[in-house]
């Protein structure tokens, strides 16, 4: 199915709150902030590998008609999905074909895509997207044709109003200024588990206040992270550990608020 492309131009044009928040995908917020930050060409650093010096050529990155956001380097998509947007970050977080995460920022020209393993690429910005730049992405996505709308980009096309769950915004317990790891890179990406990671964290407070010996509960909530919510490498594994565990841990502390001669 043909993609039509709907540049950074062609998106109405909007306010971002001066209040730094994370805008799930599919919000207009996100698109907003995908078109004026993100939106545009960019030439890839050189890098030396196995006795020779690599040219990774030039990222391309554009919004189709339904504000998602395209990566194509050279003339070959990444595969990305975006996620959600930092506003105050300057960055995006996206999932690769195979539900890790990706982040892509670009701050004053510069820009870096960082991979689930870890992989950097530093970028230049080089111009903002041209039509020639706009018929390599749609080949790229397997456009039949260039759209009505992509040749003439002066035109100015209204984006679609966002679902009232897409233009939530994601709070989960955390600051996400302040998420360093993939984990929580995830949960500020997704409004469902932002809310069960807010669930969560009110369900283990609930059953260390009830407990009687909250020292195990911190040793089996420890062990909970490090042996089932770190394994989980997309967000549907994330959303089934953080379920089961805020289940378990509101029957337990459900019933440990009983009296002991109830219990």
């Amino acid at each position: 199915m043909r993609k039509s492309l709907a540049l950074a131009l062609l998106i109405g044009s909007g306010t971002l709150p001066a209040a730094a928040e994370v805008y799930q995908a599919g919000s207009q917020a996100a698109a907003e902030f995908a078109q004026q930050n993100l939106a545009g060409v960019y030439r890839l650093q050189k890098y030396f590998s196995f006795g020779r010096t690599v040219d990774p050529g030039f990222l391309r990155v554009a919004l189709d008609a339904d504000g998602n956001v395209l990566f194509v380097q050279n003339d070959t998509p990444m595969g990305l999905t975006l996620q959600s947007v930092d506003t105050d970050n300057h960055s995006a977080n996206l999932l690769d074909e195979r539900g890790g995460l990706v982040t892509f920022k670009s701050v004053f020209g510069t820009a870096k895509l960082t991979l689930e393993d870890g992989t950097t690429h530093h970028a230049i910005f080089v111009r903002a997207l041209a039509p020639q730049d706009i018929a390599v992405v749609e080949r790229a996505y397997g456009a039949t044709q260039r759209s009505e709308q992509a040749a003439t980009p002066a035109t100015p096309t209204p984006a679609p109003e966002p679902s009232a769950e897409a233009a939530k915004v994601i709070r989960p317990s955390f600051d996400c200024l302040k998420a360093s790891t993939a984990i929580e890179g995830m949960i500020c990406g997704n409004a469902e588990l932002a809310d069960l990671d807010t669930r969560l964290a009110d369900a283990y407070k609930w059953l260390l206040g009830v407990s009687d010996d909250p020292a195990v509960e911190k040793r089996e909530q420890i062990a909970w992270i490090r042996n089932k919510r770190n394994a989980c490498k997309t967000v549907d594994c994330l959303i089934q550990a953080y379920t089961d565990r805020a289940d378990d841990l509101e029957a337990t502390a459900q019933y440990l608020s009983k009296p002991k001669e109830f219990r």
